[in-house]
């Protein structure tokens, strides 16, 4: 069995367009298999037999028949092509409308906790001792009508909110699970 190099090589040894060397290399390797001489021979007769085919040329009459065809196509809409052009352009005219109107509303959110806007009057700071426990801050936070509404902080500061200040203040100060206190 020839390998596929001899084989790529036959057409164009076929045709004459091969080097020497390649040339020298297809025969021999036909010679040594019988298989690869008739396929030599069926695509020089194949070659042969479409050399010797009259291709007439359609002549005046069959230019005159592609022009008219090519007359006869339908060419594209052009107010189709408009009407897509245009509503494009409306498009990107609302999308630049509508970014424009949103970049311009400020932005007037503002958060606040369920129970209503905090006091600032009331508001203290305060750190706990890190092993007090759970039970014991909401013992003195009920003990004070006190309610947490941020923290801890990085530096474990909590805020809270109290409805009297200095009463809290002299409960807190006398805590010992409190190291700080101070009004905000």
């Amino acid at each position: 069995m020839p390998n596929d190099e001899i084989i790529d090589l036959l057409t164009a040894y076929v045709n004459g367009t091969i080097t020497d060397d390649d040339r020298a290399r297809v025969e021999k390797a036909a010679q040594a298999d019988k298989h690869l001489q008739q396929e030599l021979d069926f695509l020089a007769a194949l070659r042969g037999s479409l050399q010797h085919e009259a291709v007439e040329s359609p002549g005046q009459w069959g230019w005159k028949r592609l022009q008219r065809d090519i007359r006869r196509e339908k060419r594209p809409n052009r107010i189709a092509r408009s009407v897509w052009k245009i509503s494009a352009v409306a498009a990107v005219l609302v999308l630049v409308v509508q970014t424009a109107y949103f970049m311009q509303i400020p932005d007037t959110t503002q958060y606040q906790t369920l129970s209503g806007p905090i006091n600032e009057e009331n508001l203290l700071q305060l750190r706990l001792r890190p092993d007090a426990r759970q039970e014991e801050v909401l013992e003195l936070l009920l003990a004070i009508d006190a309610e947490i509404v941020s923290g801890p902080s990085a530096i474990g500061l909590y805020h809270i909110v109290v409805k009297d200040v200095d009463a809290a203040l002299a409960v807190l100060e006398t805590s010992d699970i409190i190291t700080y206190v101070n009004r905000e």
